[in-house]
């Protein structure tokens, strides 16, 4: 049965722990790659650039956030004020602090992935590509990304639609 809500399928929302720190560090000008195994054919999965910020000089701490790309940060935040977790958040690095305290997969992560994706852009910043036993998105830059199935591409199929968040600060595989 095709999911269209949040799903656990195939993956389960997965928010990296995020540090947010005043420190300085070197801006990093590398880019990085996710990789999703996943056998099953016909996938198509876009990734949304929602926070970026700059890595520390050890490479895996995001800090100067802000709102990424592929996201209407204003109507985002607007609706995020509605929710008492984030009615005082006033810019990205403020949200992205409360889900630095939010568990792997809880309700607020999922909550906020549902949210979000209320709220992206036309276009995302990459789409996947069919490798030997899953996909690839590559090209990406430091940032939190929302990954998910192209819509509408599992229509008629036997396969779940997919959401997932995750702190991208050097590559990463989805299992």
């Amino acid at each position: 049965k095709i999911l269209t809500s949040l799903l656990t399928a195939v993956m389960t929302v997965s928010l990296a722990m995020l540090t947010v720190s005043a420190e300085e560090g070197a801006a990093q000008s590398s880019s990085y790659t996710i990789k999703i195994n996943n056998s099953t054919t016909g996938h198509t999965y876009e990734a949304y650039q929602i926070f970026t910020g700059r890595l520390n000089d050890t490479g895996n701490t995001l800090y100067d956030i802000v709102w990424g790309k592929d996201v209407n940060s204003e109507a985002l935040l607007t609706e995020l004020k509605g929710h008492s977790l984030y009615e005082n958040c006033t810019n990205a690095r403020e949200v992205a602090m409360i889900l630095d305290h939010s568990e792997d997969d809880s309700a607020i992560a999922k909550e906020f992935a549902d949210i979000v994706n209320k709220y992206l852009s036309a276009t995302q910043v990459a789409t996947s590509t069919p490798i030997s036993g899953g996909y690839e998105i590559t090209g990406l830059q430091p940032g939190y990304y929302l990954i998910k199935d192209k819509d509408n591409s599992q229509s008629g199929k036997s396969s779940a639609y997919t959401r997932v968040i995750l702190k991208l600060v050097n590559d990463v595989t989805i299992e």
